[in-house]
């Protein structure tokens, strides 16, 4: 038996007790909250509140572009609460404890400007656009243990990170390598 037949059966034998090909696992997953109507969204956040938790998602629908809001404390389906209409919003984030707010940031596919809502109430904080130009794919948050909060996008060529001052009055980008 030569090394080509070897290497062959080895292969098979490998590829026969791989994992993926074994039955596949149930589950049975109890869903206790959704909502009503058909919504356009591939992007969602959720905000953590004693006084009102949030589901956030983002809307890249022409006429309905922006992000809508769900009252998470309540029966199915969720309570519709809030929509803005900002344009074909690509994503949505939470960033908690910002000088003693909650902060909603999003970014428009159409404007590309960053821009931030305080939370619950998603007033718009007007000083806090940011222009941020290009194709993203992921926006998330951070708290660092020195008290500053991040924002973080990332996009197909590439990652920013913004830094938010205490008031969030301005974004400070710095460009990752």
């Amino acid at each position: 038996m030569g090394l080509k037949p070897l290497a062959f059966t080895a292969a098979f034998v490998a590829l026969a007790t791989q994992p993926w090909l074994s039955a596949a696992v149930e589950l049975q997953l109890n869903v206790t909250a959704y909502t009503s109507g058909l919504v356009e969204s591939d992007a969602t956040a959720v905000y953590y509140s004693e006084s009102q938790p949030l589901l956030i998602s983002n809307d890249g629908g022409a006429s309905t572009g922006g992000f809508h809001t769900w009252d998470l404390d309540g029966d199915a389906p969720l309570q519709a609460l809030k929509s803005v209409n900002t344009g074909r919003t690509k994503l949505v984030a939470t960033v908690h404890d910002v000088g003693g707010r909650d902060i909603l940031v999003s970014i428009p596919a159409t404007t590309s400007i960053l821009s931030a809502y305080e939370l619950p109430s998603l007033k718009e904080l007007d000083d806090a656009r940011f222009v941020a130009l290009g194709d993203w794919s992921a926006l998330c948050s951070w708290k660092a243990p020195s008290a500053n909060n991040y924002v973080y996008l990332f996009g197909k060529s590439s990652g920013h990170q913004y830094l938010h001052n205490k008031e969030m009055k301005s974004f400070d980008p710095q460009t990752l390598a």
